[in-house]
């Protein structure tokens, strides 16, 4: 137990820290979590003191009821139908990939969402077990119809989703499910695909931020201290109807790029370069977000580590761009190379001193005929260093030699 008579048992938590790497970060983290609880737990009860209430059930049973209504309401304004959409979503292993499927059935105010047809789950560690796959169809359904409701059992009642057990979406023991970012996180592409012709505004074009690109990088300090970091970056977001795709931004994963300082501080790996990839966002009136270039290197000096560096990404959109929407183009897809040669996701590399490894993620796609883009916000990008002169005239039709109109 972790507490003896409201104790803390000390004794666990040497055991919880003699099983990690890196003891320190994670018996302090559990420390932070027991204070959290802690005082979260002292607010409630002050707060349930002040309203005179016993239960906090009364007002949840309310709220969810509310939304409910307010979700089966936005359901209904979608004409009755069967929509289907399909995506084929990289496993890792050069050339191989695995195909999901979603039949999205809606009927007066509720709605289907019937993954069937998607193929079987794969032997390696980024298979979906059920629940992962509901929570990211409702998120998605969600997220262009209601997107301001707060998120409860309420905004689930209207929702039914459903995927044939063994399928890479709905898998049981034993199957590895570690890396299940790297499929599940298209269900949301899915979803959006399936209403993009009945809910043109508010649907996005694909995105090459999904899915997250999450890195892990472990090894020894030059002094022996052992070291894991996590560094996690994505790609650029699909352009909305009426606006660019956010650059650089996880989705549909809400998590901040790590800051270049806390990679350096926290390893003895060296940031070489962190910037936006000039033409990386697909064309269109409105562009999809840029990917970026990250490129690390391991230093070879009295900073180097100790032995190699185990680098393992999980990632994708190596073979895959993200598409564009009504007339938009494709975002540029990702790579990752080592020293210079190209190299997958979803198997372990060795890093050793002077090692140089690039990540280059995906951009978004465009919305919307690039020709219509506003030439003055054209000329604005060539001179931040966004869009290239020799995109802008292909793509944009666009000759930065011409006055603007």
């Amino acid at each position: 137990m972790l507490y003896r008579a409201g104790v803390l048992n000390e004794d666990l938590l040497g055991v919880i820290g003699a099983n990690v790497r890196v003891p320190n970060l994670v018996v302090n983290d559990v420390r932070s979590q027991l204070a959290t609880i802690r005082q979260t737990a002292s607010r409630l009860q002050t707060f349930l003191t002040q309203m005179g209430w016993n239960s906090l059930e009364p007002l949840a049973d309310a709220i969810f009821v509310r939304t409910e209504t307010a979700l089966r309401r936005s359901i209904s304004a979608i004409p009755d139908g069967v929509y289907r959409a399909e995506c084929a979503v990289e496993t890792g292993e050069t050339g191989t990939h695995v195909m999901l499927r979603l039949a999205l059935n809606v009927t007066g105010d509720a709605i289907v969402a019937d993954f069937e047809g998607t193929e079987s789950k794969v032997d390696r560690g980024i298979n979906c077990v059920l629940n992962y796959t509901v929570a990211f169809t409702l998120f998605a359904l969600k997220a262009i119809l209601a997107p301001f409701l707060p998120n409860n059992e309420g905004a689930m009642r209207p929702i039914t989703v459903r995927a044939p057990l063994g399928c890479i979406l709905n898998v049981q023991r034993p199957a590895a499910v570690v890396g299940r970012t790297s499929v599940g996180q298209f269900i949301p592409q899915l979803v959006f695909s399936t209403l993009a012709t009945v809910m043109p505004k508010q649907v996005l074009a694909e995105s090459g931020s999904m899915p997250l690109w999450w890195l892990t990088l472990a090894g020894h300090h030059r002094d022996g201290r052992p070291f894991v970091v996590g560094p996690m970056f994505s790609g650029g977001l699909g352009a909305r109807s009426d606006a660019d795709g956010v650059s650089c931004l996880t989705f549909p994963a809400k998590i901040k790029n790590t800051p270049v300082e806390l990679l350096e501080t926290d390893s003895p790996i060296l940031v070489e370069r962190r910037e936006f990839i000039t033409d990386s966002g697909g064309a269109g009136r409105f562009r999809g977000g840029l990917g970026q270039e990250f490129v690390l290197r391991v230093p070879d000096d009295e900073t180097a580590p100790q032995g190699p560096i185990v680098e393992f990404l999980l990632g994708g959109r190596l073979a895959t761009a993200a598409q564009g929407l009504h007339g938009g183009q494709p975002g540029a897809m990702a790579s990752v190379n080592l020293n210079g040669k190209a190299i997958t996701w979803g198997a372990p590399y060795l890093l050793h001193p002077g090692d140089r490894i690039s990540y280059q993620t995906a951009g978004g796609g465009g919305h919307g005929l690039a020709r219509e883009r506003d030439r003055a916000v054209v000329q604005r990008e060539i001179d931040g260093g966004l869009i290239s002169a020799a995109a802008a005239q292909s793509l944009y039709g666009y000759d930065a030699d011409q006055d603007l109109d």
